[in-house]
């Protein structure tokens, strides 16, 4: 009986260790979503084709670490830091993406990513324009 509650006791605090240790873990795992885009679209300094892409928050404090892969993720298309900015209330959590204006013919390029369900989105910060254009 005695050596069976040792065995519970030392099982219970093993697992409360690594619920412990999940937790802290988690912390450190990025937030990923995947998007489809019907489209070509634009991130700075890359064009990509109509697909499924993986956006991840790979630092989500400050100046957020913003990484976009392949479906796969096998490939990196982007790694940049974005500007945080928050969600306006008026969209409520919905809307993902927010599309620069871009005249007809051009790629569009997404300005600011809002991932589901979060208060916060991820602006992507684009060189200025050529002011001689």
């Amino acid at each position: 009986m005695r050596n069976s509650r040792f065995v519970i006791v030392a099982a219970a605090i093993v697992v409360t260790g690594l619920l412990g240790a999940a937790s802290v873990a988690r912390g450190n795992v990025p937030y990923t979503t995947y998007l489809t885009f019907s489209g070509p679209f634009a991130l700075p300094g890359v064009s990509l084709p109509a697909g499924t892409y993986l956006f991840e928050v790979m630092q989500p404090t400050g100046n957020a670490l913003v990484r976009v892969r392949s479906h796969n993720g096998r490939t990196v298309y982007f790694a940049g830091f974005t500007r945080t900015i928050r969600r306006p209330t008026a969209q409520g959590g919905d809307v993902q993406l927010l599309f620069n204006e871009v005249p007809p013919g051009v790629t569009p390029s997404v300005r600011v990513w809002y991932p589901r369900g979060d208060p916060a989105g991820h602006e992507f910060m684009y060189p200025p324009r050529d002011a001689a254009r």
